[in-house]
């Protein structure tokens, strides 16, 4: 009885191992985006992403629409509060490679002043 009671873990463990969901999630697509974010700005190195202010929707299969507020330095050096949006397609493979991602639609606006930049990549 030992022996079957064991088996039996055993094999649940396996199978949560086994069966864990490894697709992404907004999160991850998330961190995915802001390589592209940083990609924008004058000073990439003092981007500061606010943590809080992930909004978003979607999923691996159809993708996610990705919203986050950030400060970063303009072009004269003064600190600014941005917010970006992007659409991030998952592509397949390593999750946190950004070959397996396509960010498409990157919008980033000057949350004081409106002004809006586009990413043409």
């Amino acid at each position: 009885m030992k022996k079957i009671i064991s088996i039996i873990l055993i094999s649940f463990a396996l199978c949560t191992v086994s069966c864990e969901d490894s697709a992404p999630t907004l999160s991850t697509a998330r961190i995915m985006a802001r390589d592209h974010v940083k990609k924008m700005v004058t000073f990439p190195e003092e981007v500061d992403f606010e943590l809080s202010s992930l909004r978003g929707s979607g999923d691996a299969v159809n993708g996610f629409t990705v919203y986050e507020k950030f400060t970063a330095p303009n072009a004269f050096g003064m600190k600014r509060m941005y917010v970006y949006k992007c659409k991030m397609k998952y592509l397949g493979g390593e999750k946190y490679e950004e070959s397996s991602w396509e960010c498409s639609n990157l919008l980033v606006e000057d949350v004081q002043t409106g002004e809006q930049w586009k990413s043409y990549d």
